[in-house]
């Protein structure tokens, strides 16, 4: 995903060049502008949001995953996209970044790990009441977004590449 906010960005890379900096923001600034502090590390391909989020948001789920240690949550947001946050490294809640942003109909996501979390990695995301559907293998530093065909009540993960879908009409 982009690096969140209005625009105006301002980049800037480590002194090794691995890693690539980017702020955001409106000038002048607006507040709950989803403007935001991130970093890339993949020449600018993926960017995650780190820190000085300027949102206001409301919990729509949660998960927490035994192993590796981590703790997922989905917010949604009057003023911008809906999210999924990640929350690794001791104490665990105390530092979170944005993973997945998308932007829903319905302002309600939910969150699905795989049974096998510890050793595949998979964490599911899906719009309720949409058709959107998210699924990453690598703890949420890369996702692929897919369709469903009906609107998405629920879901259940069977293993890394098997989900249910309860979809109404």
């Amino acid at each position: 995903q982009p690096p969140s906010g209005p625009g105006n960005a301002r980049v800037s890379w480590s002194p090794d060049s691995t890693i690539a900096y980017s702020g955001t923001g409106q000038s002048p600034g607006v507040a709950l502008d989803e403007s935001a502090f991130s970093h890339s590390l993949d020449g600018g391909n993926h960017w995650e949001q780190i820190s000085l989020i300027d949102t206001a948001i409301t919990l729509t789920d949660i998960a927490a995953a035994p192993s590796p240690k981590s703790l997922f949550a989905a917010t949604a947001s009057i003023v911008g996209p809906e999210s999924v946050w990640r929350s690794a490294g001791e104490p665990l809640g105390r530092y979170w970044a944005r993973i997945l942003t998308m932007n829903t109909a319905s302002d309600k996501v939910i969150l699905r790990l795989s049974p096998n979390y510890a050793t595949d990695y998979t964490l599911y995301a899906a719009e309720v009441g949409g058709n959107q559907i998210a699924v990453t293998h690598t703890r949420g530093n890369s996702w692929n977004v897919r369709r469903t065909m009906g609107a998405v009540t629920d879901m259940a993960v069977a293993d890394r590449d098997t989900v249910y879908i309860a979809a109404g009409t």
